[in-house]
């Protein structure tokens, strides 16, 4: 779930967010998930992307949708140049947008090896993904974050620095780890018991 509690002030300082990492490595709620990774036991959707390494995975959609597609100058640039082996490709591009039979066009497409149609009777993308979003025709490929990778305790303790938010969602870990008594005040940085008193006594 969305951590919905909000600091009013937070500390700035290295060593404070140096502290918060190790303390809340020691009351498990950070975990090493590889030699010199690491990640928190459970990150919420906002933050769970840091964690993880992102790739393109194809949309799948109907025939009639990508035959409107060929519509779009952009969609075919994109073919011309992600799948160079077709002939005149130009050419056939034209032709198949003229069609009615958005069938008869998705098959062709997945002669051509430019679409692979999927058990369910929707089309998708062939091959390998590109690396990025950038300048691709909209649609045809979504952003997932599939692979947790983790972050080396330099870069954690530096989002800690950078991101109010990042720094949010562990301090109320921090806080909660005391309130359940899986560790005490002394035990974490000084600002979760300075804070603690000031505004939630």
């Amino acid at each position: 779930p969305r951590e919905m509690r909000l600091l009013c002030e937070r500390p700035t300082d290295p060593a404070d967010a140096r502290e918060l990492f190790t303390a809340l490595s020691k009351v498990g709620e950070i975990k090493e998930i590889s030699p010199g990774k690491f990640a928190l036991t459970t990150p919420e959707p906002t933050i769970k992307e840091l964690f993880t390494e992102s790739r393109l995975t194809p949309i799948a959609q109907t025939s009639l949708q990508f035959l409107r597609k060929l519509k779009s100058r952009r969609f075919i640039g994109f073919v011309e140049m992600h799948y160079p082996g077709i002939p005149d490709w130009a050419r056939e591009a034209l032709s198949l947008a003229q069609s009615n039979d958005a069938k008869m066009v998705a098959e062709r497409l997945v002669e051509l090896g430019v679409l692979v149609e999927n058990p369910d009777g929707l089309y998708a993308m062939d091959g390998n993904s590109p690396a990025s979003l950038a300048n691709l025709p909209e649609g045809i490929y979504r952003l997932t974050n599939t692979t947790l990778v983790g972050l080396s305790d330099r870069q954690f303790v530096q989002h800690l620095l950078d991101s109010d938010w990042f720094y949010n969602v562990c301090f109320w870990k921090a806080s909660d780890a005391v309130s359940a008594d899986r560790a005490s005040v002394a035990d974490m940085p000084e600002f979760v018991g300075w804070y603690r008193d000031r505004h939630l006594s």
